[in-house]
């Protein structure tokens, strides 16, 4: 898009996030010794070595997220073990496409049958995953499974469709992998403190992975535009219902205040508590990364 109003636009839209979550700007940082224990963890797992996926490179940003996002948790362990499954998580979907198709498309089977993966690292991966019942209760731990392995499923969606395109007319396509692809249920199992019983937020699930695809998408949205991507929820909803991608931006940024609204309302007050923690640290996350460069635009107050 050119000329300056569109900048004006995602500014609105960040303000109208920061102003849901009683926010100003952000100014959290990376705590550098919480990334040390990270790479240390890494290295001591053999996660950090050569070949595919190279975890190392992913590292730092993925740091951030689990110390700021989730800074509400005690649990130090559990935040490295969510730095590690994000940084594998977004060397895959950065690389996937260099590697044979059978890389991605025979990893779920291969897990669930018990196989070695081909690739050492992948295998690490693997190996990762196997760990989370060290953090999370049996329903927990297969929920974030499923969601993990929705993820690795909607890389080979979005090669067959990459191929074939996507009608016009299939609108919720694109939320479909919007959802598998943010492994939002993953991360939402983490959001709640071990002593928040799993009723306690369990019906506002389905709203929560709305407010973290649709605010993911919000504050990615300038980055993603600097750097001419249009492979995201943003881009193809405009596509497939014909408007404008800022028109489309104001209808993301829509449904999420008003499913984050639906999720306050649902949640029990510990959960709820947890949840706006979680939230504000999420959009602080994304504030601090350079990978989304939100601080290029001028300064935001809600």
């Amino acid at each position: 898009m050119e000329g300056e109003d569109w900048t004006d636009r995602v500014q609105v839209a960040t303000k109208r996030c920061l102003r849901a979550l009683d926010m100003h700007t952000p100014t959290e940082k990376l705590d550098p010794g919480f990334y040390r224990l990270c790479h240390d963890t890494a290295l001591a797992k053999g996660y950090v070595a050569e070949g595919w996926p190279a975890i190392e490179p992913y590292l730092e940003a993925n740091a951030s997220i689990a110390q700021i996002s989730y800074a509400h948790l005690h649990n130090t362990e559990t935040k490295v073990w969510v730095a590690l499954h994000t940084a594998f998580g977004c060397a895959i979907e950065d690389t996937y496409t260099t590697v044979p198709e059978d890389a991605v498309s025979g990893f779920v089977r291969r897990m669930l049958g018990g196989e070695r993966q081909p690739y050492a690292n992948l295998e690490k991966v693997a190996q990762h995953i196997r760990e989370v019942s060290q953090h999370a209760d049996e329903l927990r731990a297969g929920l974030v499974t499923t969601s993990i392995f929705n993820g690795k499923i909607d890389l080979q969606v979005d090669r067959l469709m990459l191929e074939r395109g996507v009608p016009r007319a299939a609108e919720r396509f694109v939320e479909w992998c919007g959802l598998m692809s943010g492994q939002c249920e993953a991360f939402g199992m983490f959001v709640f403190p071990p002593d928040v019983p799993f009723h306690a937020f369990a019906p506002a699930l389905p709203d929560m992975m709305i407010v973290m695809r649709n605010v993911n998408d919000v504050l990615s949205f300038y980055k993603e535009e600097k750097a001419g991507d249009a492979a995201n929820q943003i881009s193809l909803l405009a596509e497939t219902r014909q408007i404008s991608k800022l028109d489309a931006l104001d209808m993301v940024t829509d449904d999420a205040l008003e499913a984050h609204e639906r999720s306050c309302n649902t949640l029990t007050a510990d959960a709820q508590k947890a949840w706006i923690a979680f939230m504000r640290g999420y959009v602080a996350f994304h504030w601090a990364s350079e990978r989304y460069r939100l601080k290029e635009m001028k300064q935001i107050e809600a």
